[in-house]
């Protein structure tokens, strides 16, 4: 038995989060595992970083930049973002803190959103 007929035999569903980039071989490789993996469900995000050839009027889980300092803040490898959601600043400066506040709400306002856009999509509807 495989992996996800194990997981699915115990109760559990199978989400795929694929960051697609920008180039042609990511699109061509998410396409890929959405149709020959068949997860319970296929969740492209589209990262502004990196940007994405994901097509905009398909669902996707958007992931905006954040300014150029906060990224490198964020990358240093003592930062936590589960201290951080606890309330631990870190040392981030006020505009820091509320640029990532803000970014983390929106990357679940995201996630809330997605049945929503996903139902949308099955009746054939574009938000």
């Amino acid at each position: 038995m495989n992996f996800w007929e194990e997981a699915r035999a115990h109760g559990f569903r199978i989400f795929v989060y694929f960051i697609v980039d920008r180039a042609a071989s990511s699109l061509k490789a998410a396409r890929e595992i959405e149709q020959l993996a068949a997860p319970d469900l296929f969740i492209a995000v589209r990262n502004d970083q990196v940007g994405s050839s994901w097509p905009s009027s398909q669902p996707s889980l958007h992931i905006s930049t954040l300014p150029q300092a906060l990224s490198v803040a964020i990358s240093d490898k003592r930062f936590s973002f589960s201290q951080f959601v606890l309330g631990d600043e870190q040392q981030l400066n006020q505009t820091d803190v509320n640029a990532l506040s803000r970014f983390l709400v929106d990357a679940l306002d995201g996630i809330n959103g997605l049945d929503t856009a996903f139902s949308l999509a099955k009746i054939g509807t574009h938000s």
